[in-house]
């Protein structure tokens, strides 16, 4: 009967999240992530590359961590400046890091 390290798993994506094209692949992602946003005040400057580690495993993560992140990437409820109500009327969302994703390959292809 055949073993398999149970280890086996970390120890291929420790050699995958050490990869200088997935680094590049990352920054290429936070590039175009900035540009989606780029016409939408400061968000642009919200969007960056760090790095995760999780059990060992070394790998870049795109973040965009603007205090509205989510309002600005899926859409939001109008509101009112000046009562603070909802309009009732919907914001679509940018999709900017989700789109930037998709353009290199990330997510279902179809």
């Amino acid at each position: 009967m055949a073993q398999i390290d149970r280890n086996l798993s970390t120890d291929v994506a420790k050699m995958v999240g050490s990869d200088p094209e997935l680094q590049a692949i990352a920054e290429a992602i936070a590039t175009d992530a900035r540009a989606n946003y780029a016409g939408h005040g400061d968000a642009a400057a919200f969007v960056h590359v760090e790095e995760e580690t999780y059990k060992g495993v070394r790998e870049p993560r795109v973040v965009f961590d603007h205090p509205v992140a989510s309002f600005l990437e899926f859409g939001h409820m109008a509101v009112n400046p000046k009562t603070s109500e909802p309009t009732g009327r919907w914001v679509p969302g940018i999709h900017g890091l989700q789109n930037a994703a998709r353009q290199h390959g990330s997510g279902r292809q179809t």
